[in-house]
């Protein structure tokens, strides 16, 4: 279960960048930051490895950055 949960944090960071995303997606980007969060405190929960919990931890960041970043760009623009 862990392993499936890492998984999908690390695939839904890699594949669902925001670069060139339209404001239109915001709301899809910010649905699925919420699930990694939740995804990522399962995987804490149910104790993954350091090595999970660590590259887990960096992707749902970077996630995190690109949606802020979409957040503010489509703040600026309105």
């Amino acid at each position: 279960m862990t392993g499936r949960l890492l998984l999908a944090v690390v695939v839904a960071a890699a594949l669902t960048g925001c670069a060139g995303s339209s404001c239109e997606e915001l709301p899809t980007r910010q649905a699925e930051r919420a699930q990694l969060r939740q995804d990522y405190l399962t995987l804490i929960e149910q104790g993954g490895t350091p090595e999970q919990t660590t590259e887990a931890d960096d992707a749902l960041h970077a996630f995190e950055r690109e949606v802020l970043d979409l957040e503010q760009q489509c703040t600026d623009r309105g």
